[in-house]
């Protein structure tokens, strides 16, 4: 069942689990590239709206063997990314902290679609908030990335153009 944070279903008041003054957590995976950062400023801007929010920001590195792979085939793409998963999120966190909205931080390493999925249902996200195109290999339109996590979770997934 889905809801928005400021409206708690008629069946689901009584509940414990459920309260009106909840705070629901937003999961935005960040890989240092400006479709990451558009979705962090999305969720900023969107804030004042969906209080009270805590945002989990997670960011997932590729396993070694994977990582040649993994690698953009863009040089301006893989030139802009950060020099690791710490420092996509320390961006990340540095946006939160000035406009400020309550966050955590994790990362993890594995196949990313995955990782966000098995991230979002461990931590009962909400919802996940991410670009469309981030550091992936893939020229479609929402990315490789996007598309599999789409299909991965039970949740909504904002996509930031």
């Amino acid at each position: 069942m889905y809801f928005h944070p400021g409206i708690v279903p008629i069946a689901a008041r009584n509940r414990s689990t459920v309260t009106e003054n909840r705070s629901f957590d937003v999961l935005v995976p960040v890989d240092g590239s400006p479709g990451a950062e558009r979705a962090v400023r999305f969720v900023i801007a969107l804030y004042p709206r969906l209080a009270p929010l805590r945002v989990r920001l997670l960011s997932v590195e590729w396993p070694d063997t994977l990582s040649r792979e993994a690698m953009p085939d863009d040089a301006s793409a893989r030139d802009a990314a950060p020099a690791n998963a710490g420092d996509a999120v320390r961006i990340a966190q540095s946006l939160l902290d000035a406009a400020g909205i309550p966050h955590v931080a994790d990362s993890r390493t594995g196949h990313v679609p995955q990782a966000i999925a098995q991230y979002a249902r461990e931590t009962g996200c909400f919802a996940i908030v991410m670009g469309t195109r981030g550091m992936g290999t893939t020229d479609h339109v929402l990315g490789s990335i996007a598309r599999q996590v789409i299909s991965l979770v039970d949740v909504p997934v904002t996509l930031v153009k």
